[in-house]
């Protein structure tokens, strides 16, 4: 009996599906990401098939339904991941791979965080470092040494020895190391040392944070994303600075309490600290951010700890964020829904986060908001004309601040009175008073 596996490979122009045995015995399991050899090169790539097959007995490595006598099967070197996903989720990347006319593999790629499909590069989580420890030989008294080199001296002898990149980032310079190190006062090795990652990149803080007192209007869209149904979407048409915001942390802490998780999309890597800093301030833990941004090896630490959490979590993150494999999802929030950043252009699929999202809800039952001070025509398409959503609005800001003038110019005006410039007449004249009103401008 063999294990005949169907594994597919991001190899050549179609990038199809290729036969692997498991002769080491390996347990290999439907959704492994795994390490395989074609053409010599070692490569990764997803398990999609498991067939038990009968060996025939003239040609040990062939089955019998093989034409070809001298055909071999190679076998799979490494499991690189185990169980990367559930049937469902696999269910449902396929169906998009046909909605986006893009082979599955490509889906798959698209959805997983780097490094899982494709050219192997296997990085070990234990790397070489210099270490820098005190010479017990070297003699101290013979040579002059700057007060800087005996701090130095003082730090590694009350650490037992330090990582000189730790001492780098402490201010000693590789100067001051190597000259102690030629006058024998110091050695260096190298040692082993393991790298940590973590997942929580939020600051910590210690203040106590003030929980502010909701508008009316806040409260209204709260009851109202309260009351409604799975799969249900809205649209949240809020002014700027009328508190769309920390209706997402209270609609999040909602969900937690019955257990679900949250899944927050912003449109810009730029918009995440805020986001990320946000919400762990109130909620503190199993908050993680997701995007390009993060290291590869991040991004498989955070789809491995959300395979595997049995707590409600809270993800913040971009576009990618919305294939996460996230259990028992109770919300999708996208912030500024109209943003062109959520579709992507290139390369394939070009997919719109917000139709994925609408896709996804629809499918699992999660609710859907769509935050935004200027909603995109194809979400108003949908809320006015089609009726898929609701609509709240929020159109009052919480600060007393009012909305700064706007004023619109037409330079084919300004040409026809003789300015040439490519600056209006207007605010160039406003532009000269800024140093008698002390302010300043930014063009």
């Amino acid at each position: 009996m063999l294990i005949k596996l169907g594994v597919l490979l991001d190899f050549g122009r179609y990038s199809n599906r290729f036969d692997y045995l498991d002769e080491k015995y390996l347990g290999v399991e439907i959704g492994d990401i795994v390490l395989v050899k074609i053409k010599g090169r070692l490569v990764n790539g997803l398990v999609v098939e498991k067939n038990i097959c009968q060996k025939n007995s003239n040609y040990p490595n062939n089955f019998k339904n093989d034409s070809i006598s001298d055909f071999k099967y190679l076998s799979i070197e490494k499991i690189i991941e185990k169980k990367v996903f559930q049937p469902s989720w696999r269910e449902w990347i396929e169906q998009m791979a046909i909605f986006y006319k893009v082979s599955e593999l490509k889906m798959f790629k698209t959805a997983f965080p780097p490094g899982w499909i494709g050219k192997s590069n296997i990085k070990t989580e234990i790397s070489t470092k210099i270490w820098i420890n005190l010479n017990n030989d070297g003699d101290k008294l013979k040579y002059k040494i700057t007060d800087k080199q005996s701090l130095l001296l003082e730090k590694i002898k009350s650490q037992k020895g330090e990582w000189q990149s730790k001492l780098i980032k402490l201010g000693f310079s590789l100067q001051q190391i190597n000259s102690l190190i030629n006058k024998g006062l110091l050695r260096k090795i190298k040692r082993p040392k393991k790298i940590n990652i973590s997942l929580n990149s939020y600051r910590s803080t210690s203040l106590k944070r003030e929980i502010p007192i909701l508008t009316d209007q806040q409260k209204n869209v709260i009851r109202r994303v309260e009351v409604m149904k799975s799969g249900e979407a809205l649209l949240l048409w809020g002014e700027t600075g009328s508190g769309k915001t920390e209706v997402y942390l209270r609609i999040a802490e909602s969900q937690l309490i019955l257990k679900k998780s949250c899944l927050v999309l912003a449109p810009e890597i730029g918009l995440i600290p805020q986001l990320i800093d946000r919400f762990a301030d109130k909620f503190k833990k199993n908050i993680f951010e997701y995007h390009s941004n993060c290291s590869p090896k991040y991004r498989q630490l955070v789809w491995r700890e959300i395979l595997n959490s049995s707590q409600p979590l809270i993800v913040i993150g971009t576009r990618s964020s919305i294939f996460l494999p996230i259990k028992n999802l109770g919300i999708i929030i996208l912030d500024e829904e109209h943003d062109n950043s959520y579709k992507q252009e290139n390369p394939m699929p070009c997919y719109d986060a917000r139709e994925v999202a609408i896709d996804r809800s629809k499918r699992e039952n999660i609710k859907i908001v769509f935050g935004t001070a200027t909603p995109s025509l194809s979400i108003f398409k949908k809320a006015y004309l089609e009726k898929k959503l609701k609509i709240m609005r929020m159109p009052e800001r919480i600060s007393s601040t009012k909305i700064p003038e706007i004023k619109v110019i037409d330079m084919r005006d300004e040409f026809k009175r003789g300015n040439s410039k490519i600056l209006s007449s207007e605010l160039l004249n406003s532009l000269s008073k800024l140093k008698l009103k002390n302010e300043q401008a930014i063009i």
